[in-house]
């Protein structure tokens, strides 16, 4: 799991020219510090990264809409460089994910596990 946190972390990194130019690296969501997402998947993830690259960069979290409120503008965001990594919900921005499009077909799992 730790290997699957550093290399997604890799992988935005590469992805992004800015983010391999600063130290700081700003995480953001729209949701509350105490929001699901937040605790238990960006807060490890962030934690899981920190300790991989050491004192290299600095990851820096900005809950509750405090870069950007509107959860369907999160992915404008990043791609602005005003944060480095956002919670993105695919489904509020149709259009602008398409190939992620096929996971939204009806009848194509039988359970949500």
């Amino acid at each position: 799991m730790r290997t699957l946190l550093s290399a997604i972390a890799g992988l935005a990194a590469l992805c992004t020219v800015q983010v391999q130019a600063q130290d700081l690296i700003r995480v953001a969501s729209f949701t509350p510090e105490q929001a699901v997402g937040v605790r238990f998947v960006m807060k490890p993830w962030m934690e899981a990264v920190q300790a991989d690259v050491g004192d290299k960069v600095k990851m820096q979290g900005f809950w509750g809409g405090s870069l950007g409120r509107n959860p369907f503008k999160q992915f404008e965001l990043v791609r602005d460089g005003v944060i480095d990594v956002a919670w993105v919900l695919t489904a509020y921005t149709p259009g602008q994910f398409s190939q992620l499009q096929v996971m939204e077909l009806p009848f194509g799992v039988k359970t949500a596990e």
